[in-house]
């Protein structure tokens, strides 16, 4: 796990990249290297995980290539076994090795044949060019600003600032943010012509021309088509083991939620054979109402586990979250993101190296309450009238949701002209103009999709899982810390998404076939529990002690003073409306050179 930047297309000081390498010197603490070769500039920093040795070091040239690689990829005993067999020859342990010689024998394809997460580019001189490849759902990151036909790339976008890029506020993505909580955009940033590559996608450049081509190589519809379905805890249990190999400590995140205490039982479980105890790291709420502390103690107890906990304060939010805030460099969802940050803190200083964390989870078993809307509407349109009552009235016994609520989730999430008005009616501070530009632009965004398999994949690749792993990717990497998230793992997506329905969603339990693995590896009432919360913040009590503080940062904000007709009172808006607006000023101060709208 590592940080990656480089510039190619035009020539520059060798204290340029030296710059951008220092602005992500916490991705990788280990070791730093810079390959030059006239208009090309490829620097890396090293988060030693696999051969740690001085081997390892990056670049990594062979041949007529030399690749920056950031990610593990959890298959290369597999595909080094192979390329073996094809008389290629190795002299490190590192799976950036088996990339590197995984290309020249396979070429592009190589990235079809790799399990894991990554963000890398390779310098092809034998083909004139450069290939940037991001894993297939975005688990690591890569940005990149293109103009001119020079190439500025890197894992975070302070790093590109480093290299001279301009850091204009992207007017577009911050309407989705306050109107519509949408913190990832897919290719677009919170930043004017600072994109971020798709998972899925490659970028070529053409040393001789200067010009860039963008493709995807993977697609998950296309790839659900092709395969068969497979026993769901045999494939969790695999997916869990391959990505177990490690040379350094590994730990976990123990929320208390089903996702992360199935998956540190099932880690407990399989490394018990060799003596070992999992670190699992839970952070506990200053506020009862959304505190699962107790819970993730019972699991941890239950299977042996070496468990810590951390519990941030009030004061520990007010000195620390602005350095959270910073890492992120755009804005985020709430103030849970700083629970997950404390915990990766108390994670490093246990000497933990690698994390194992629970994203996906709901995304692939359709876990959050709002999906039961799409389910409901599928049964609807199949004609099935009297499941579709029973099922209604099962999801209300066997979730948190209550029969209002549950129609109050039908009417916000399933019909847009409803929606529409609730959010019109709620950001009546933000001026007409840029309402009507946001809801006229981000018609997609305002109904989730009422295909069960659409839904699937919209949470996947654009409106829920993306923001996730950037959150976990910056605050892991902010300690030096690899996040690993085997719900996100190729191949599990896939079978978990192709399992029929009835097995995600029955009798009203959400995750149905995971549960039932669960209860074999944690107690069976934490398995069957009804409520969910994860790292949650104790925002109301935090952020009404903060107000003051908050009103008087976004009052002092240009981009707030543009686009409203008055600065709001905040103690008259939700919590987390509060929030977004005081992210965006944060933001605007820490980032943000401001050109005025009008």
């Amino acid at each position: 796990m590592c940080g990656i930047c480089g510039i190619v297309g035009c020539n520059v000081e060798d204290n340029l990249i030296k710059a951008m390498l220092e602005s992500i010197a916490h991705r990788g603490p280990d070791d730093e290297g810079i390959f030059h070769n006239k208009n090309i500039f490829l620097g890396h920093r090293r988060l030693s995980v696999l051969d740690t040795s001085q081997l390892g070091h990056q670049p990594m040239e062979y041949k007529d290539y030399v690749i920056v690689f950031n990610g593990e990829i959890f298959n290369y005993i597999e595909l080094r076994k192979q390329l073996i067999e094809k008389k290629h020859n190795f002299i490190t342990g590192t799976d950036t090795e088996v990339i590197l010689h995984g290309y020249v024998e396979w070429g592009k394809k190589v990235f079809s044949y790799m399990r894991g997460m990554w963000a890398l580019a390779i310098l092809d001189k034998k083909n004139n060019k450069i290939i940037f490849s991001r894993d297939r759902f975005g688990i690591k990151p890569f940005y990149y600003h293109y103009e001119d036909n020079v190439f500025r790339f890197a894992s975070e976008i302070p790093s590109l600032f480093k290299a001279g890029v301009k850091r204009s506020p992207n007017y577009d993505v911050i309407f989705r943010y306050l109107i519509a909580g949408i913190d990832d955009n897919g290719k677009d940033t919170f930043f004017q012509d600072i994109h971020q590559l798709p998972g899925g996608c490659n970028i070529e450049y053409d040393l001789v021309t200067g010009n860039i081509e963008h493709y995807r190589y993977y697609d998950l519809m296309a790839e659900l088509q092709m395969k068969d379905v497979r026993n769901y805890e045999d494939v969790f249990d695999e997916t869990i083991s391959i990505h177990l190999r490690s040379d350094v400590l590994i730990g976990s995140c123990l929320s208390g939620g089903l996702d992360s205490s199935s998956l540190a039982g099932i880690i407990q479980r399989k490394i018990n054979s060799n003596g070992q105890k999992l670190i699992a790291v839970t952070a506990k709420s200053e506020l009862l109402e959304n505190d699962e502390s107790e819970i993730a103690k019972q699991v941890a107890v239950y299977s042996g586990m070496d468990w810590k906990m951390v519990c941030p304060t009030y004061d520990d939010f007010v000195c620390k979250h602005l350095d959270m805030l910073r890492q992120q460099a755009e804005p985020v969802g709430s103030p849970s993101v700083f629970m997950q940050y404390c915990v990766m803190e108390k994670a490093s200083k246990c000497g933990i190296k690698v994390m194992f964390d629970g994203q996906g989870g709901d995304e692939t078993l359709l876990g959050y309450e709002r999906y039961y809307v799409s389910y409901l509407f599928s049964l609807i349109r199949k004609g099935k009238l009297l499941e579709t009552i029973k099922s209604y009235r099962e999801i209300c016994q066997n979730s948190k949701l209550s029969l209002v609520s549950l129609a109050k989730y039908i009417l916000y999430f399933g019909y847009k002209p409803i929606r529409k008005l609730i959010l019109n009616k709620r950001f009546y501070f933000v001026k007409n103009n840029y309402k009507k530009q946001f809801f006229s632009q981000s018609k997609d965004y305002l109904c989730q999709s009422m295909d069960m398999m659409g839904l699937h994949y919209e949470e996947i690749t654009k409106k829920q899982l993306p923001h996730l792993l950037r959150y976990e990717d910056r605050n892991s990497m902010r300690f030096s810390i690899e996040a690993r998230c085997p719900y996100v793992d190729h191949v599990y997506v896939q079978n978990a998404i192709a399992l029929p329905f009835e097995t995600k969603v029955h009798e009203g339990w959400t995750k149905f076939c995971l549960r039932k693995l669960a209860e074999k590896v944690i107690p069976k009432e934490i398995a069957w529990r009804k409520s969910k919360f994860g790292f949650e913040a104790p925002e109301k009590k935090w952020l009404e002690m903060y107000l003051p503080v908050m009103q008087k940062v976004v009052n002092q904000s240009s981009i707030l003073q543009d686009i409203t007709t008055k600065i709001p009172d905040l103690s008259k808006l939700s919590l987390r409306l509060r929030w977004r607006l005081y992210n965006l000023a944060i933001w605007e101060k820490q980032y943000v050179h401001h050109i005025n709208l009008s």
